[in-house]
């Protein structure tokens, strides 16, 4: 193939607009980036009889309307233990272009340590919809009960944070003769509606 590719990103008014030439022809594309975040109430329990509760996590596929472009995963979240409520922590970062109708396709599964992950839910939302609801949120009535919501926010500015921490005589929860393992954990509080 001799083809001439070759792409230029822009800033204007400080939004990237990404112009692809190909053989002659343009594409224009203005990106925003974008950040999901779903959580879910009242899943079903999948994991089987004497089981316990299921350990679900979400994964994300962005789909158009066009159909020369495939479906692309856009990520997974952690898996939360032992809920059927989760609120997942994870944020997932994707390129959007309003003028592309972009949907995102949220199933969440029952992680098992045998990699046959069991699907509980399964929701479709269009992502320009969500960003134009009421606190960017919208939420999926399931037909197996449930309900998953989808926030998608515009990314905001990043910088660092640095945190020194220390315990001191933290009580040691592994009994006699053996050390607990002390950990710390940040979460994600969201403000506002969610």
């Amino acid at each position: 193939c001799h083809c001439n590719t070759y792409t230029k990103v822009y800033f204007i008014k400080r939004k990237p607009k990404i112009i692809i030439h190909h053989n002659n022809k343009s594409i224009i594309m203005v990106v925003q980036k974008l950040h999901l975040s779903i959580r879910a109430q009242k899943l079903p329990n999948v994991a089987g009889m004497f089981k316990g509760t299921s350990d679900p996590f979400a994964v994300v596929t962005l789909s158009t309307q066009d159909r020369n472009v495939p479906p692309y995963k856009a990520g997974r979240t952690e898996t939360v233990k032992n809920n059927l409520d989760p609120d997942f922590i994870k944020i997932l970062p994707i390129d959007y272009d309003p003028d592309v109708p972009l949907s995102a396709t949220v199933k969440i599964f029952d992680e098992n340590s045998k990699d046959d992950n069991e699907e509980m839910a399964t929701a479709t939302f269009d992502v320009g919809a969500v960003l134009a609801a009421k606190g960017s949120t919208k939420s999926k009535e399931l037909k197996r009960g449930g309900i998953i919501h989808l926030r998608v926010e515009e990314a905001k500015g990043s910088g660092s944070l640095k945190l020194k921490l220390s315990g001191n005589t933290l009580k040691n929860t592994e009994g006699f003769m053996k050390k607990s393992d002390p950990f710390y954990q940040f979460e994600r509080k969201d403000i506002g509606l969610r």
